[in-house]
């Protein structure tokens, strides 16, 4: 079940989360997503871990899509993903919600 994203007002950004969690959720890299260091390689945007390419892979066709990223809202999003993973939704939320 996905949780509701509803408190996130731009709606791109909305559809961009709620696909990712979708393609998180469909490859079971939520314990990935918890432990993996992008940053050792420039970053979600240059990565070529094969579980972040089967997550990009899968956002491709995980609703809503296409999702259309460009590189900046692809890392953005699994970083808002990564965060989701480490720290949990509920805090996710009011973080999000704070900063508006």
């Amino acid at each position: 079940m996905i949780p509701d994203f509803n408190f996130i007002k731009d709606a791109r950004s909305r559809n961009h989360i709620v696909n990712a969690y979708h393609a998180v959720n469909k490859c079971k890299a939520w314990d990935f997503m918890k432990k993996y260091n992008p940053e050792e390689v420039g970053g979600f945007m240059f990565c070529s871990h094969p579980i972040v390419y089967k997550i990009s892979e899968e956002m491709n066709i995980c609703p809503p899509c296409p999702p259309n990223h460009s590189g900046h809202t692809f890392s953005k999003t699994m970083k808002d993903i990564q965060k989701i993973a480490k720290e949990g939704y509920d805090k996710y939320k009011n973080d999000i919600i704070s900063e508006n």
